[in-house]
């Protein structure tokens, strides 16, 4: 439930606002359609390897792999 409150409201975003900037990580811009691809490469590579439903570790860094792995396994 958590997760779906977040998705949702990301998810509006990427299709009216998609060109816009989403994060500035270390001098680095990134619109929500770039940051949508990073949680799809993660999500993707979770679904693979069979870890949906399961309890997984996340190492926290200040990079968009960090907050792109917090939507991507919702």
């Amino acid at each position: 439930m958590f997760i779906r409150q977040i998705n949702e409201p990301f998810l509006n975003c990427i299709k009216h606002f998609g060109g816009n900037n989403a994060f500035f990580i270390k001098g680095k811009f990134y619109s929500y359609i770039n940051f949508a691809e990073h949680v799809s490469k993660i999500r993707t590579a979770l679904q693979s390897a069979k870890s949906t439903g399961t309890n997984i570790g996340l190492v926290a860094n200040d990079d968009v792999e960090t907050y792109a792995s917090i939507l991507a396994y919702g």
